[in-house]
């Protein structure tokens, strides 16, 4: 058994369970969800449509455009290798086992520098082979040179960061490789010679750069603190989402929103006080209210990219259910409060309050959206249409659908 590598395998994965856990704080999964799956069918619908119809921008950025879009794109892959600063008190005198452990950090970190660069090569394949009439042969050369060329950067950034101190001195360093790569494109793909050689030279730079860059009993505490940042970077998004969204201390001043009043309805029935709270509980929370509104902005952006084409209609009916669904999702979050399940509850009354609750929140969005889909179909007509269309369609899903769906 190979100690360095358990000791590897184990800090890797307590890596990936604490930037799922800090994603999972700074994502709300299911708006994410839901903004993913229509945004990658416009994104698809789009990229087809460009294929077709070539924009003019895209030609007129030409080849060296391209390159430096392309191969800008390593700036965000990085080499970790693993070690913490608590290892100075014991591991940092034992330098072949720390060797090891950064000795695999390396290779990991090469392995995902090349999965990311193929996604991220993927996205503008076919559209580059478009426009500048390129075969299979001569991306396949291009992918080769990117992935290589990724590589070999980030290792040698990497030893950049370790033992060169001025950043002026090493952004000019980054710069001028970045420089040379993209003119240099252009011979990769027109000659499998070229291509052969910079593989050879890449390969052998990465183990050259790497031997330097694996520990060997100097620069520890620089190394270490390295890859410290780079594992809390998304603790530092964190930390800059949760600033965003603020934490605001209790005040004695009231609400902006119905100030003068207690209650928003002046029907005083059981259902209604409840749904008075939801509503007020959404709207008064800005860490409920912004998502809403942020995924409401994104679907009528859909609507608009769309407009004049038949995916419009699929995308009207997605952003509809969509709006329904995570009011009747936030409703069900509040039901299941643990102050709110201190008192006993109606199931009727319940059941009544969700309508009226998922029908007074998704509305007013929805007009809106409907009047703009409207507007850009059938212009005046559809302006004016739509808004009617869409208070029968919430009437009839909150009556139909919210019927049947349980409560408890």
């Amino acid at each position: 058994m190979n100690p360095a590598f358990s000791v590897f395998k184990q800090r890797l994965r307590t890596d990936l369970k604490q930037q799922r856990k800090a994603r999972n704080m700074v994502l709300d999964w299911t708006l994410f969800v839901y903004a993913l799956i229509p945004g990658v069918a416009i994104g698809i619908y789009v990229y087809m449509e460009w294929l077709q119809d070539i924009p003019s921008i895209f030609t007129f950025i030409g080849w060296y455009g391209w390159m430096a879009l392309l191969f800008l794109s390593m700036l965000i892959f990085e080499i970790k290798l693993y070690t913490y600063v608590a290892d100075q008190l014991f591991l940092s005198r034992n330098i072949p086992f720390l060797r090891k452990i950064t000795q695999y950090g390396i290779i990991y970190s090469f392995g995902h520098t090349i999965i990311l660069g193929t996604i991220i090569f993927t996205l503008p394949t076919l559209l580059i082979m478009e426009i500048f009439n390129l075969g299979i042969q001569q991306m396949i050369l291009l992918y080769i040179y990117y992935i290589t060329t990724s590589c070999l950067f980030n290792t040698w950034k990497k030893y950049q960061k370790i033992y060169i101190s001025s950043s002026i001195f090493r952004l000019v360093n980054q710069i001028l490789p970045i420089i040379a790569i993209i003119l240099g494109s252009p011979y990769i793909i027109e000659s499998s010679f070229f291509t052969v050689i910079w593989v050879i030279i890449s390969v052998l730079g990465c183990i050259v750069i790497s031997r330097k860059i694996l520990y060997n009993g100097n620069h520890f505490l620089k190394i270490a603190l390295l890859d410290d940042a780079l594992r809390n970077q998304l603790g530092n998004l964190l930390l800059m989402d949760a600033k965003n969204k603020g934490y605001h201390p209790p005040t004695k001043t009231k609400p902006r929103l119905w100030k003068h009043s207690q209650v928003m309805f002046k029907q005083q029935h059981t259902q209604m006080i409840f749904t008075d709270a939801f509503i007020k509980s959404v709207i008064r929370n800005q860490r409920v209210l912004f998502p809403i509104l942020q995924l409401s902005a994104l679907l009528i952006a859909l609507i608009i990219l769309t407009s004049g084409s038949w995916i419009s209609y699929i995308v009207w009916g997605i952003s509809i259910y969509i709006i329904i669904d995570i009011a009747k999702t936030g409703w069900m979050a509040f039901h299941h409060d643990p102050f709110i399940r201190l008192f006993r509850w109606d199931e009727t009354m319940l059941r009544d309050s969700l309508e009226m609750s998922v029908l007074y929140l998704a509305t007013p969005i929805l007009i809106f959206l409907n009047m703009i889909f409207g507007y850009l179909q059938f212009h005046v007509i559809g302006l004016l249409l739509f808004p009617l269309l869409v208070l029968f369609l919430v009437n009839w899903g909150t009556k139909s659908f919210l019927r049947n769906s349980p409560v408890f």
